[in-house]
């Protein structure tokens, strides 16, 4: 995602993961439903919609590495 196609998300539940600046190949390996364990650091996403004036605040983590479980 993003202007530069150079950003990963991935959403569960209500955490969204983030990793920026990545290359392309990035996770290749991940397919839908795999388990994977992150590293990272925990964060709140807080921005406001001012033509609404709607405040969002979600949960993310700002990936370092991730891990596939095997199995």
């Amino acid at each position: 995602i993003g202007k530069n196609k150079d950003t990963i998300k991935i959403v569960c539940d209500d955490i969204t993961a983030l990793k920026f600046k990545v290359k392309e190949d990035y996770a290749d390996e991940l397919e839908d439903f795999d388990i994977i364990d992150v590293v990272g650091e925990l964060t709140i996403n807080e921005w406001t919609n001012w033509k609404t004036k709607v405040t969002t605040v979600t949960n993310q983590v700002l990936i370092q590495d991730y891990f596939k479980r095997e199995g």
